[in-house]
């Protein structure tokens, strides 16, 4: 077992207090290392040491210089792909296969926004005459990235990235249930050549020192992903010193397909885009809206698909759904599927544990399906954030629309058809901040994030992402050199 330390400044150190938080292998149930147990005085000092990197170094240094080191970071987390998609595998539990396109795309991140660094601009404003004004575009200073547990490496990228090309210094607390390959972002940055406090890293309870970071009067700028109801504290404690805060919270995706649609991609899709991952992921397409004309034909072809799913050992190359992530995370999984067979919906296929005894000590769910379910229940309603689909007909595409919308979450919405005139009409009705067309969960460092009604504040991704980690200054100058007359008026 290993027992890991945290990065503040450009130590690796232990936590204040001493404590130690257990870190398991959702695979076996074993305790595979500890991490320090950060406190709020551990994130006065990462926040000191942030302060001084921007006010020495990191924050006299010319854009390009700081993109260059971006390059190089990308470029070190490149060289190490096998051994960080092993990490992850064994902290998370996604398959080792899955694990290793998060490795080149958390590296897309840092060098799309290392292309951008010496790129962020202001604007020249259209003033009154005799007067010249312009905006520019600066850095908060210190901002803190709260990461979620579902894809630690890629999104310390997602975050890291727009707050470093900003010119920010970056703070990353990721979550407790998967730390290590974060850690190791802050590792490889060093090695990379960044000032110590521009990347740190450090590790504890969310409601400890998550909070404490987003209301922490040094750190200007917030960038939280996780859930609405911790998102909503987040924005809580931000309050108190009024820090920009970025949220990107659940989901419900609706994966609607019409009757025109080519039923094998939209069949492949819809178990792609549930089960990847095991559905830990909040744009998962976890409400399933068939015409009813194509039902009980494409749900044939999709419980043939899901039962030859293999649910295993992550390390094995067969295995397409490893372990929930934690035991916490399982035991929710669970209670949703018995609240759905309690709500009166029928499990089309799954609805319980793999019969393997090699699988017995780790958190498996098999991949479930659920019919006959209703807009109002609550695995229609609620994010499960598992292997779990639930499946609604409709008749007409008005109907679709309107079940569609009927949640609280707008994070993203899949439409399956080949009429494009239809495809382009339903994507303006959807109420979400992401839309795909004959395809779901594509996504990059080019393409703006967000989301709306309670999944999210602002923007990751794209421009937009970076713009998120700047605030804007107006600057005015008057050229007449004429005298105010209101004095002597």
């Amino acid at each position: 077992m290993i027992d890991r330390k945290m990065l503040i400044g450009s130590d690796w150190v232990d936590a204040k207090s001493g404590q130690r938080h257990e870190n398991t292998n959702p695979a076996t149930g074993e305790v595979t290392c500890t991490v320090p147990l950060a406190g709020t005085e551990d994130i006065d000092l990462a926040v000191e040491a942030a302060q001084k990197a921007y006010d020495g170094a990191w924050g006299q240094m010319h854009p390009s210089e700081r993109g260059g080191l971006m390059y190089k970071l990308a470029d070190v987390i490149d060289s190490r792909t096998e051994e960080l998609a092993r990490i992850e595998s064994a902290d998370m539990g996604k398959p080792y296969t899955q694990s290793l396109g998060d490795i080149p795309l958390t590296a897309d991140f840092f060098r799309y926004y290392a292309g951008l660094a010496d790129k962020i601009e202001g604007e020249k404003l259209v003033t009154p005459t005799d007067t010249f004004g312009y905006t520019l575009r600066e850095p908060f200073g210190v901002t803190a990235a709260i990461v979620p547990w579902n894809f630690p490496i890629a999104m310390a990228g997602i975050k890291g990235g727009p707050a470093l090309a900003a010119g920010n210094c970056v703070i990353i607390k990721p979550a407790s249930a998967s730390p290590c390959t974060a850690l190791e972002v802050g590792r490889m940055a060093l090695e990379a050549g960044f000032p110590p406090g521009v990347v740190q890293v450090v590790t504890g309870s969310g409601g400890v020192i998550g909070s404490h970071l987003a209301g922490h009067p040094g750190v200007g700028k917030v960038s939280f992903t996780g859930s609405t109801e911790v998102g909503r504290k987040i924005l809580q404690s931000s309050v108190n010193n009024l820090a920009k805060v970025t949220l990107e919270l659940g989901g419900k995706t609706a994966n609607v397909v019409l009757p025109d649609a080519d039923m094998d991609m939209a069949v492949a899709a819809a178990a792609r885009t549930i089960f990847l991952n095991c559905g830990q992921i909040c744009t998962a397409g976890s409400r399933l809206l068939l015409h009813e004309s194509i039902k009980d034909e494409f749900l044939g072809k999709l419980k043939a698909l899901a039962e030859g799913l293999k649910v295993g050992d992550p390390f094995d190359e067969d295995t397409k759904l490893g372990p929930i992530s934690s035991k916490q995370q399982y035991d929710t999984v669970l209670s949703y599927i018995e609240t759905g067979k309690g709500e009166g919906a029928s499990v089309l296929t799954g609805g319980g544990l793999p019969d393997s005894p090699d699988l017995a000590n780790g958190f498996y769910v098999e991949p479930t399906v659920f019919t006959d379910v209703s807009p109002d229940m609550r695995i229609a309603q609620e994010e499960i954030f598992g292997p779990v689909l639930a499946v609604l007909p409709f008749k007409d595409l008005d109907e679709a629309v309107q079940i569609a919308n009927a949640t609280e979450y707008g994070l993203a919405a899949a439409l399956w058809t080949r009429d494009l005139t239809a495809a382009h009409r339903v994507a303006a009705r959807l109420q979400a901040g992401i839309i795909w067309i004959n395809c779901t969960n594509i996504f990059g460092p080019w393409m703006p994030y967000g989301g709306y009604k309670v999944s999210g504040l602002g923007f990751e991704a794209g421009m937009e992402g970076v713009k998120e980690f700047t605030r804007i200054k107006t600057v005015l100058i008057d050229t007449s050199d004429t005298a105010t007359p209101w004095a002597s008026e």
